[in-house]
């Protein structure tokens, strides 16, 4: 089942989750980015909250940021921070999420 990864920022001069085109969702296999709005070059990355390290990062170009699949699998439990850079638009979101055992 997906839950939907709460997430605060500034997209397009815009604040608060119900104005942004962006979506994340997770489940126990994978995250999910979903952007209605695909025009900016986005860059996601997941950090590891106990040590800060860097477990995930890629750039989307534009229009290729509509349906982002992150795999999950052989990610150790904890709890994470993923970000998101627009090019474009110098946004920024950022959410946590757990993985769990």
């Amino acid at each position: 089942e997906d839950t939907e990864v709460d997430y605060g920022g500034d997209w397009n001069g815009r604040r608060g989750v119900e104005i942004y085109p962006i979506s994340i969702y997770q489940n126990s296999q994978y995250l999910t980015i979903q952007d209605s709005n695909p025009v900016n070059t986005i860059t996601v990355r997941i950090t590891r909250n106990d040590s800060g390290a860097t477990v995930f990062e890629n750039v989307y170009p534009q229009g290729q940021t509509s349906f982002i699949v992150i795999p999950l699998q052989g990610w150790s439990a904890g709890s994470y921070t993923i970000e998101l850079f627009g090019r474009e638009n110098n946004g920024y979101l950022w959410g946590t999420f757990q993985v769990l055992p």
